[in-house]
């Protein structure tokens, strides 16, 4: 069938919480027609187009523009009937394609002559983690946006791959002396000796991704929850809606490219973004809990209105915060004037 991902979550649970009440044997049954179909899934899935995006394809009924008017969708059948079941889709399965994926997509870099030495074709980016220490603790205060930005190991990363394309950023060399870590390139911390076996390249991802990019550089902020101290999940952090300066989004596309090279090279790195952030990039729907897991204050305002709870006053404060500093000074122009005040021209022409 097809119907999409956009239900899957909750049908699974569902259909879960039915199975749960099934008698032994029929548990069992309905085992071995998971673990069969997951065998089929597993041989099947590299030829199922799982793409959401359709540029260009071509249409030969109005009546197909439906299958292709969800973003989140797979563009084909045999996609939507997948996205639909993915739930039932064991973990290692998805695993194993994913890391399929990976092999398929990695930019083949030619092994040096010498097994000891480096491949000519993976760059090395020299870093200072001194002078970023320096910069982003002792000597914040006083620095600039830009300043912080190329102190930082984030800032000297950015410089550094600069050069390289994605396909480039694609590589995954395995040094015989890297105890099994892919890489796209090599890290030298200047100043201090090290050789970078796989422990300073997982090191400089940690740093730029969890510690400066929530820190100091501000691109990640706590989630609402936690700034206002109430709620759950208040270890969240979600993209900073202050950071509209132009360069902020430059800074995002790059912490993208980082974020996709680490998961490709199996880095982990500690940065907990919320359902809210991760489910439109995996091609899940959103639903009503994400806002309410990371914005408990919002949720509720947003029920208020769809309730017809607030007084418009009410409303336009709400929107004012919603918007922000930037567009509430045009918000009274946007919007009719509250009840009660001035009607200008149209004042007692029955307007």
């Amino acid at each position: 069938g097809g119907g999409g991902g956009t239900g899957a979550g909750a049908g699974a649970g569902r259909e879960y919480a039915e199975a749960r009440a099934l008698g032994r044997g029929e548990r069992e049954a309905l085992f071995a027609v998971v673990l069969y179909f997951n065998q089929v899934a597993r041989a099947g899935v590299e030829f199922v187009d799982l793409a959401r995006d359709a540029p260009g394809l071509p249409l030969r009924a109005e009546e197909e523009l439906s299958a292709f008017a969800d973003p989140l969708e797979p563009r084909t059948a045999a996609g939507k009937a997948f996205g639909a079941l993915r739930a039932l889709v064991l973990q290692h399965v998805k695993t194993e394609h994913w890391q399929a994926l990976v092999r398929q997509t990695t930019t083949f870099t030619n092994p040096p002559p010498d097994e000891y030495e480096r491949p000519d074709e993976v760059r090395e980016v020299p870093l200072n983690r001194m002078k970023a220490k320096h910069a982003l603790t002792e000597a914040a205060e006083g620095r600039g946006p830009r300043e912080l930005l190329r102190a930082s190991l984030f800032g000297q990363l950015w410089e550094g791959l600069r050069p390289l394309d994605d396909r480039a950023l694609r590589r995954g060399f395995v040094h015989m002396q890297d105890a099994g870590q892919p890489r796209a390139f090599y890290v030298k911390f200047q100043g201090e000796g090290v050789d970078d076996h796989g422990g300073p390249y997982r090191a400089v991802f940690h740093t730029a991704l969890a510690e400066e990019a929530p820190g100091a550089l501000e691109l990640l902020s706590p989630c609402p929850n936690a700034r206002a101290g109430r709620g759950g999940n208040q270890d969240k952090v979600v993209l900073n809606p202050a950071r509209q300066d132009p360069g902020a989004l430059a800074q995002y596309a790059f912490l993208g490219r980082l974020l996709g090279v680490a998961c490709r090279h199996g880095v982990q790195a500690q940065l907990a973004l919320p359902r809210l952030v991760w489910a439109p990039l995996a091609g899940l729907p959103l639903r009503d809990q994400d806002l309410r897991e990371i914005d408990q204050g919002l949720d509720l305002n947003l029920r208020r209105v769809a309730q017809g709870l607030l007084d418009p006053e009410e409303e336009r404060e709400l929107l004012r915060e919603l918007l922000g500093p930037s567009a509430a000074a045009d918000l009274d122009d946007l919007l009719p004037p509250p009840a009660g005040e001035g009607g200008g021209a149209g004042e007692g022409k029955g307007e």
